[in-house]
């Protein structure tokens, strides 16, 4: 199971590019314009609920052949439009995994965790966003060992690292 964020691809390209991935299941979430779009893909041998869907969030469960075991999963893309950023946030913190179910969440957040995070650009604050801090806190979740650059996006000497992934089991 693969989850793809921030396509930017025409409908007419999809086909093309899904057959080159090799995944025969696809849902997806169209990109507006430039901003947002979201693919989930996944084989056969996966079995896969949508739950819930946004602009910018899928939410669902999934579960392999023959295990009677389901891991829940959102894939996010953050809008930028800081009323968009806010609305994302309550609702992801409405997400409700049930009693002690496995979550993974992959991310473009659009916002930092930590100050060391953001290099380059004007001081905002003394840290990251509140709003991730507190969401990753309420919902009891724990960030994944990273490995890679220490940025993950870049607008001229401004980078940031916007991008994590998010698990409670």
């Amino acid at each position: 199971m693969v989850a793809l964020l921030e396509i930017r691809t025409s409908e007419d390209n999809v086909d093309k590019i899904i057959l080159n991935l090799d995944y025969p299941n696809l849902f997806q979430v169209e990109a507006s314009g430039f901003s947002g779009g979201i693919w989930i893909l996944w084989e056969d041998t996966i079995q896969v609920e949508i739950i819930k869907i946004s602009s910018q969030f899928v939410h669902g469960r999934a579960r392999e052949e023959g295990t009677s075991q389901w891991v829940f999963f959102t894939a996010v893309y953050a809008s930028p439009n800081i009323s968009k950023h806010i609305e994302v946030w309550e609702l992801l913190s409405n997400l409700n995994t049930g009693n002690n179910e496995a979550w993974l969440s992959g991310e473009d957040f659009n916002a930092t965790l930590r100050r060391e995070e953001s290099t380059g650009g004007a001081v905002r604050g003394l840290g990251g966003s509140k709003l991730l801090q507190d969401f990753i806190c309420d919902s009891e979740l724990m960030e994944a060992e990273y490995k890679g650059s220490d940025f993950t996006w870049k607008s001229g000497k401004l980078w940031n690292r916007l991008d994590r992934c998010l698990f409670n089991k």
